[in-house]
């Protein structure tokens, strides 16, 4: 891995002959020959600070040219030799003035592009590259002679009133570092630098060293060379051991395992507006994890770096800001500077900063108040955190996945309003177990009713074939058809015996079973063996039926043997009585002498015609009692029947009993005998005639089964009903399948109990084509409304409402920020130095040097001394790469992170110096833009068409780390602006915000085509498209004040349009306040290659190629066709706010894309095909929801136009209205959204950024549209009509900081608390000696034994004797503890210094000591070992550091160093 580094190391040095420090040619445009001959005292005036200017040699060889030569034609004045040059113009010369001459070019023209050039490179980088160059060594290599400078001083250049000036711009006289770097390791010499002596007598020191093959020639030179570089080199290879020690260092280098400590999670403090993006890598970084952010144009990369710094340094934490532009490093200094934050950083990016500015601005900061944050801040973060989670809980219940529906509540409501058509104002019944399953598939039943309706009827109840039960589509097919045709022939006969009987027969006769039962008293009636008209009288036929039953039930009992053995006359007798009297007398043997015994036996035996003894006469006697009762009863019944029938016959009572039973059940009707005799052989006939129709009977019974009786029973319907029932069922039999699939339907439904709803429906007539949409409105509506009611959040939500929590919610998160921002202030400000401090400390040596007046300490030594101090005061160091190594010691871990922007410029060797001084690595930048370009590369010429892809530090770090993305798009006014880029370099996946103004001219990106444009071969430039641009520039500002730049593709047409617009300019010099470069965006001309990092209002970008005066076309478009040559042209086309100008010789359709491989000229062609072909119109799509589409239709029945899902990014408005041709409101839904978001996001940055590009914001909350329609819909068309004015202005900045009123050093320690004296004596009176030893410890612990024997003394009035101190110690509780030579009640888990006491340094623990140390030592890092203790020994009472004193200090900071709290490097001291 050392070797790996090594390796990448070796790219800072650049020893090949490309580079002009090695190999000095006079050609191109950056360097230019000085002709005076007075080297030595050029020289010497130069480093004594003597400006000089340049002597103007164009007009003067132009004059020489025209007056003097014979023949002008044949005199070419740009090829003259320097001699010549010299002998012409050198007699002029005035004082201070020095003669330049460039053969080949004007001087103007060399001049103008060296001065660019140095403005380019202070201006961008903070460096100086323009340096005089005195003496020039040739020597060879190989078979070729090389010549490089010697010495080099850096100037400054600079034009006044047409007059440029050259001046001193460091007073450091520099030995060429690439050629003694190359001589020492190349060719053994060591060249000596530069000691303040002659130059001639340095040249002669010099000449001593090298070979005799070498020459040193006497000249001098103005040129661009940049050997920084080799600063870097040198730090990172004589400190690759140190490098490697750093895990992003072993990270970036493939150690896969180098980051795998795990990371601690902290808070986060953004101090400006943040999206989710960028506060996902603010906690990345909070949370101490290395890794990249991806930040696409105008994605608010310096905003995410403002936050991430102020979150690192409200966490304690120091930072490293690293950019190579100065541009880039400037704007995050102003952006800490807007939050506040900017006292906390400091600007070191050039190699030659001010040191007097850097150390004077460190004292000001360090001698700053410190702050203490007001009490409200926190209850301003406690409301916030309670309103954010108000608003989350309420998304919460609104997306939250409802496991019985498998959907969120907003999804349910998107579904309701979806179906347009009006509730029923109906609950349903039974749904609350139904999930959306169910509710499909009741609604594919009621489709299928729908369907199968259309041809069976609209109501199933009022069809023919209601009733009908399942039937089998074999019966229909084969068999039903007859059936019907029999059963409608029967019917119809049964109809016409129906009629005949209703007229013979005074019965109700009405159905078939009326029929049946009529029949069947036909069939009685006729079969009758008797007959009377009671026979059909219920009462009389029930009567007689009793009488006969009763009279032949007791027939058998009139049989009997013992009648036959008695005369008949015995029955006069009173049996019964006769038989109970003779029992009685008839008992025992002395019945002979009764008198009664024997009448009344000769009584009986008269009746008897034998004798027989008395006890067989008894039971005679019962039996004929018995007998005669029975014979009385029959008789009398035998009256009865005949009472009714008249003469009746005893034998023909039982063939009536028959005939009155075969006619029980029939219903009374009267029918004289007469008449049924007549009417006997009529229904005798009818009965025949109705048994030869047994078949079709059984027809009918079969049908009558395939019908549910409890809805038709054709045997107890009317015999007409029965008869059209069959009839239609028989003329509609082809849509019996229908009904059959019909009413399978209908079970289902029945079997999800909603039968009552589709009754409901057909009942009321409604659409039966709506009937399934108006179900699922009717379940969707009582789904939600349950879901409601169990929601204590959502039940009497309100959009009124909610729209004051929200804007109260803005208002507070907008607080957060200066809460965040005041926070970091009061924390940082406690660390700046305290006056008592001042004796031995950083801060002396800092005040020290600050008061000097001259020879102040080079800033790497001071750093080296007071580095501690220096990031307590200053926490930010803001820095390149080139300052990193120029100024920092060559340390591990100097800072907790590093932060590089706009990464993707700044090559990996170039970052790792500063990568090593970091525990924390984030690296910012966007791969799809601008790779790093040469610029360091010392001296190369400009050979703009060959140039290759190199290895940034962020493509390094792309492979080796975690990358996090910023997905937000702030730049673009207008979508048109980023559309392209978006597509075709981040594959949509910016957020980009659509605009309300409509595409007009000069807003988005506007085409001019140029076809009289031609590309100069020879020139490399398109003057006509130059000229074009110069008046488009002047037009601009002619009407309007936002701010302009340029753009070309190549160095040498921004050149050109350059010198056009300069010269216009001096003919126009009222426009000259429209290029003030003081401006906060001033007015630039740029190339490709130099414009990332900038920004403006509008941009004219010119094409240049096309084609030839020739009219040949050759393809070629300079780095664009070169490896990453689409990324150059990312850049350019998103530099703008408002508007793209593209000026072009050349359309799409001109590109040839089989000529060439090159990515970048294909993106070209697209861009050209995108920017022609754009136009105006909405970018809008369906909408995305049914709440969206119902929103939608209240809208245009207000007579607005409404655009849903408006916008070309994922962010899509959801709502965007529009009133004659206007944008008037932006409508958002509280739905989920496509892009990943957070509450600020939503609820602030959406709106905020809405109306930023011109709209009036809107948002509808779902549950309030459901719930409160009628309202919501008012709040919406005020929105619509109100004129709102949106304010431009933010919250106002809340202040809650106060200025700390104590000593910071003292307020770091408590007071000591004691028993006092009076307080103990008390005690002792009126308790013991025992309790005030309790307390006193309790109060006071711990307490040294002597401090306490003195003080138990005191309040004791007693003398100090051993005696005294046994009866202490006798009288402590056990639960009092020692330890070395100090008494506790309990042992504190920490021991904090306690100060202002009577106690000497001996009876402090040695744990208060070092807490002492260790916060001193944290409030001034670095202080001296001496300082720290006269700093403790003041705070403690003491007036000076004993020997004694420092040997007790010595041992506390011993333990302090080996608990790792301190580190001592020399005498200073280090948390």
């Amino acid at each position: 891995m050392k070797k790996k580094l090594k390796n990448i190391a070796n790219h800072l040095l650049d020893l090949g002959k490309r580079n002009r420090l090695l190999n000095y040619r006079d050609t191109g445009l950056k360097s230019l020959n000085i002709l005076n001959r007075n080297i030595e005292e050029l020289f010497s005036q130069i480093i004594d600070g003597k400006a000089f200017s340049i002597f103007m040699l164009d007009s003067v060889l132009m004059k020489y040219h025209k007056d003097l030569i014979i023949e002008p034609e044949k005199d070419d004045i740009l090829a003259y030799s320097d001699l010549k040059v010299y002998d012409i113009a050198g007699s002029l010369l005035k004082k201070n003035q020095i003669l330049c001459y460039k053969r080949g070019y004007p001087l103007e023209k060399v001049l103008y592009a060296l001065l660019k050039e140095y403005k380019y490179s202070i201006q961008e980088k903070g460096i100086n590259t323009l340096y005089l160059s005195f003496g020039f060594i040739d020597y060879i290599e190989g078979k070729d002679t090389y010549t490089a400078p010697l010495l080099l001083i850096p100037i400054d250049l600079r034009k006044e009133k047409e007059q440029y000036k050259i001046s001193l711009y460091d007073e450091e006289v520099i030995l060429n570092p690439a050629l003694k770097y190359y001589f020492k390791t190349e060719k053994g010499i060591v060249l000596t630098d530069y000691q303040n002596e002659e130059l001639a007598d340095y040249f002669e020191v010099v000449r001593s060293l090298i070979p005799s093959d070498m020459t040193l020639r006497i000249s001098c030179a103005i040129g661009i060379y940049s050997f920084l570089k080799i600063n870097m080199y040198n730090d990172l290879t004589n400190n690759l051991d140190i490098a490697l020690e750093n895990q992003n260092i072993r990270a970036l280098l493939g150690d896969s395992a180098a980051l795998a400590e795990p990371l601690v999670e902290h808070p986060v403090f953004p101090v400006v507006n943040c999206d989710s993006s960028q506060l996902e890598a603010i906690g990345f970084a909070a949370n101490g994890k290395s890794f990249c952010i991806q930040g696409p144009p105008g994605s608010g990369k310096s905003q995410t770096i403002t936050n991430i710094i102020a979150t690192l340094i409200a966490n304690d934490k120091h930072v490293l800001f690293v950019s190579e532009k100065l541009a880039a490093l400037r704007v995050v200094y102003e952006n800490l500077k807007r939050a506040g934050l900017n006292d906390f950083a400091i600007e070191l990016h050039s190699n030659k900063a001010n040191k007097k500015e850097f150390i004077d601005n460190l004292y000001k900061t360090a001698s700053l108040p410190k702050y203490d944050i007001q009490p409200s801040a926190e209850q301003v973060s406690s409301k916030h955190s309670a309103l954010k989670l108000q608003i989350h809980e309420y998304e919460k219940e609104l997306h939250q996945r409802l496991p019985q529906y498998d959907c969120s509540l907003y999804e349910l409501f998107s579904m309701y309003f979806e179906l347009d058509i009006q509730p029923l104002q109906r609950k349903l019944t039974d749904t609350n177990s139904y999930n959306l399953k169910d509710l499909d598939a009741i609604c594919t039943c009621l489709d299928s009713y729908t369907h199968y309706a259309e041809a069976i009827g609209y109501d199933y109840r009022n069809t023919p074939f209601y009733g009908l039960l399942d039937i089998s589509n074999d019966y229909i097919r084969y068999e039903i058809d007859q059936d019907l045709s029999k059963a409608i022939q029967y019917l119809t006969k049964l109809a016409a015996l129906k009629d005949s009987l209703s007229k013979h027969i005074q019965l109700p006769v009405s159905s078939i079973t009326d029929i049946y039962n009529s029949l069947d008293l036909i069939e009685a009636l006729v079969h009758l063996k008797t007959y009377s008209p009671l026979y059909l009288v219920e009462e009389s036929r029930n009567q007689l039926i009793r009488l006969i039953k009763s009279y032949l039930d007791i027939q058998p009992l009139l049989k009997s043997d013992t009648i036959g053995h008695y005369r008949e006359s015995v029955f006069r007798e009173d049996l019964e009585d006769l038989c109970i009297r003779y029992k009685a007398s008839s008992q025992g043997w002395l019945r002979v002498f009764n008198r009664t015994y024997r009448e009344l036996n000769a009584k009986i035996s008269a009746y008897r015609k034998t004798k027989e003894k008395p006890a067989v006469l008894c039971r005679e006697l019962e039996e004929l009692a018995e007998y005669k009762n029975n014979r009385d009863t029959a008789q009398g019944l035998l009256n009865k029947i005949k009472s009714l029938l008249g003469e009746t016959k005893e034998e023909d009572l039982s063939l009536i009993l028959a005939d009155l039973e075969s006619l029980l059940g029939y219903k009374d009707m009267k029918l004289g005998l007469e008449e049924y005799q007549a009417l006997k052989p009529y229904l005798t006939d009818i009965l025949i005639s109705f048994h030869t129709m047994s078949e079709e009977n059984a027809i009918l019974s079969g049908l009558a089964a395939r019908f549910d009786s409890s809805v038709v029973n054709l045997f107890t319907c009317g015999v007409r009903e029965a008869l059209d029932k069959l009839k239609g069922i028989y003329l509609k039999k082809n849509h019996l399948p229908d009904y059959v699939l019909l009413m399978k339907c209908v079970a289902k439904i029945d079997e999800y109990h909603q039968l009552d709803f589709l009754h409901y429906y057909l009942k009321n007539g409604l659409d039966i084509h709506k009937l399934s949409l108006q179900y699922r409105k009717e379940f969707l509506r009582s789904a939600i409304y349950d879901i409601l009611d169990k929601s204590p959040i959502l039940t009497g939500f309100t959009g009124y409402q909610e729209e004051k929590v929200i804007q109260e919610f803005q208002s507070l998160d907008e607080q957060i920020y200066h809460i965040n921002r005041d926070y970091i202030i009061s924390r940082l400000s406690q660390k700046r130095p305290d006056d008592v401090l001042m004796a031995g400390s950083k801060f002396k040596i800092l005040v020290n040097e600050a008061n000097k007046l001259k020879r102040q300490k080079p800033i790497r030594v001071l750093l080296e001394e007071i580095f501690e101090l220096a990031l307590d005061i200053k926490p930010v160091f803001l820095m390149s790469p080139l300052s990193v190594s120029t100024y920092l010691e060559n340390r591990v871990n100097l800072f907790d992170c590093v932060i590089f922007d706009e990464a993707s410029q700044i090559f990996a060797w170039d970052a790792l110096g500063a990568v090593y001084r970091a525990k924390q690595c984030i690296i910012i930048g966007d791969n799809k833009q601008m790779p790093p370009s040469n610029f360091f590369g010392a001296g190369a010429e400009d050979e703009e068409e060959d140039m290759t892809e190199l290895d940034s530090i962020l493509d390094m770090g792309t492979l080796n780390l975690m990358t996090s993305r910023l997905k937000w798009h702030y730049r673009s006014r207008s979508e048109e602006l980023i559309q392209f880029s978006n597509q075709s370099f981040y594959d949509n996946g910016l957020i980009t915000i659509p605009q309300a103004k409509a595409h007009e001219p000069g807003f988005g990106i506007d085409f001019y085509y140029l076809s009289e444009g031609r590309y100069d071969l020879k020139t490399r430039t398109n003057p006509f498209e130059a000229n074009k641009i110069c008046d488009m520039v002047f037009e601009h500002f002619a009407s309007s004040n936002q701010s302009l730049g340029v753009v070309a593709f190549s160095d040498v047409q921004a050149r050109l349009i350059e010198r056009l617009i300069e010269e216009r300019l001096s003919r126009s010099p009222e426009y000259a306040v429209y290029f003030d470069d003081t401006k906060e965006e001033p007015f630039f001309v740029k190339n490709l290659e130099s414009v990332q990092g900038d920004e403006r209002d509008r941009i004219i970008f010119s094409i240049c190629y096309g084609y030839n005066d020739d009219n040949k076309f050759y393809q070629r478009f300079g780095p664009l066709n070169n490896l990453g040559g689409e990324r150059r042209l990312n850049v350019a086309i998103t530099r703008a706010k408002y508007n793209v100008s593209v000026v072009s010789s050349i359309r799409y359709t001109d590109i040839r894309l089989s000529n060439t491989d090159s990515l970048g000229v294909k993106v070209l062609r697209d861009y050209l095909q995108f920017i022609e072909n754009i136009q105006i119109r909405r970018q809008s799509g369906q909408a995305a929801d049914g709440m969206a589409a119902d929103v939608k239709r209240f809208i245009e029945d207000l007579g607005y136009d409404c655009y849903p899902d408006f916008g070309t990014s994922n962010f899509k408005i959801d709502l965007a209205v529009m009133k004659d041709k206007t944008m008037v409101l932006a409508v958002m839904l509280d739905h989920n959204h496509k892009y990943k978001s957070n509450t600020t996001d939503r609820y602030r940055l959406e709106q905020l950024l809405l109306e930023r590009l011109g709209w009036k914001y809107h948002r509808i909350y779902s549950v309030s549209w459901f719930n409160h329609p009628q309202s919501e819909k008012e709040r919406l068309k005020s929105a619509l009509t109100e004129q709102t004015v949106i304010s431009q202005d933010g919250p106002k900045d809340s202040d809650y900081l106060c200025e700390s009123s104590g000593n910071g050093l003292m307020e770091q320690f408590r007071e000591y608390e004691e028993l006092s004296v009076e307080a103990g004596k008390k005690l002792l009176q009126e308790r013991d000696l025992a309790y005030v030893i309790h307390e006193l410890i309790r109060i006071e612990q711990p307490v040294h034994e002597e401090y306490l024997y003195k003080k138990l003394a005191v309040i004791a009035d007693s003398r100090l004797t051993n005696v005294f101190k046994n009866m202490v110690r006798q009288a402590m509780d056990s639960d009092i503890m020692k330890s070395g030579r100090f008494y506790y009640l309990h042992y504190p888990e920490k021991i904090s210094l306690r100060i202002h006491s009577e106690r000497t340094i001996e009876q402090i623990d040695i744990e208060e000591l070092k807490d002492g140390i260790y916060k001193i030592v944290r409030l001034n890092n670095g202080i001296t070992v001496e300082g720290c203790y006269k700093a403790l020994i003041q705070l403690l009472g003491f007036s000076r550091v004993t020997e004694g004193t420092r040997k007790i200090l010595d041992d506390a900071l011993v333990y302090l160093k080996l608990d790792g709290g301190l580190t001592q490097r020399g005498e200073c001291l280090f948390v």
